[in-house]
């Protein structure tokens, strides 16, 4: 394992030294806003969604790509191969994720289930805000926590924002800051207080691909708040793709991590993620991409000449 740490270590810092590129508003509606940032997105590359041409016939070619540790060993993936790629992954992950939810907790249960899955492992009285660690009250209070699309509304995230898998209790002062930008190293850094959470944020982004296939991961650089009039062409869409899959494989949840606040973050990762299937006010189902960090190189690594780097394709 240390090996491979020190290996996944130099692997991504060389991805870094090759050159690759550097909301929901506090009110909880995801307002349009154009006037922070106005660049344009770029066009989509050919197969970037899961939809397109990201087939297995596509891996054929291809490596063994990077051997990713899974943090679980149940029998919750015991149906899915690991010959599997591209869409034919996608789909599978999508019907066991729809086999195995029982019930939804709810955009408006998670005022009260946040107690159960957010807590802070510090301190049980307490939950964790997403982005900064923020040390919230179990009383939900629109003064001092909202609850985060982390994909964005505005962007589709209302297509998943009764599972508690996406939404994430956050102090109402980091909420504002987001708005619906995607997340990338051109847009929105999830991460800009503690660096976990660009894992953690790429993994939820993930798992909404394989909940509602109407969303799609795009490389494109999602860099101001979503216009309906202008941008209506890009809504159910999330990027920048690259960035996440590469983040995903630098703040891993088999890590152990110098910063305190790192551990912290992964560890409220990893439990929620139990809470969520076990609780008797849980969903039944769990999120593959912190199970198994893997499975997002094998759907989406062969998108373009990045993510074929990224993913060591």
């Amino acid at each position: 394992m240390k090996t491979f740490k020190k290996l996944l270590i130099i692997f991504s810092t060389s991805l870094l030294l090759c050159g690759c590129k550097s909301k929901e508003s506090a009110n909880e509606n995801d307002k349009d806003n154009t006037s922070e940032q106005t660049s344009e997105v770029s066009s989509t590359p050919s197969g970037t969604t899961p939809s397109g041409s990201n087939t297995t016939s596509d891996w054929d070619d291809l490596g063994p790509g990077i051997d990713v540790p899974s943090t679980y060993e149940g029998t919750y993936y015991d149906g899915i191969s690991d010959s599997l790629r591209g869409t034919d992954l996608l789909n599978a992950l999508n019907s066991l994720n729809s086999s195995k939810i029982s019930h939804y907790v709810t955009y408006d249960g998670i005022k009260t289930f946040a107690s159960k899955c957010d807590i802070d492992p510090n301190n049980p009285g307490r939950i964790v805000g997403f982005y900064d660690n923020a040390d919230l009250g179990t009383s939900y209070s629109s003064s001092v926590w909202n609850r985060e699309h982390v994909w964005p509304d505005s962007r589709g995230g209302n297509l998943v924002e009764k599972d508690a898998h996406m939404t994430r209790p956050c102090s109402t002062k980091e909420n504002s800051k987001r708005g619906s930008k995607g997340f990338g190293k051109d847009s929105f850094d999830p991460g800009y207080s503690v660096s976990y959470y660009r894992g953690m944020a790429s993994r939820i982004i993930f798992y909404c691909a394989i909940a509602n296939k109407n969303l799609s991961i795009e490389e494109i650089v999602f860099n101001r708040d979503f216009n309906k009039n202008t941008d209506s062409a890009y809504k159910n869409m999330m990027g920048t793709l690259s960035d996440m899959l590469e983040w995903n494989l630098q703040y891993l949840p088999t890590t152990n991590y110098e910063k305190e606040a790192d551990n912290k973050a992964k560890r409220v990762e990893l439990n929620r993620n139990n809470v969520i299937e076990n609780d008797a006010n849980g969903q039944g189902n769990r999120n593959p991409f912190i199970d198994h960090p893997d499975y997002a190189c094998k759907i989406w690594g062969n998108t373009n000449d990045k993510t074929r780097q990224i993913c060591g394709y």
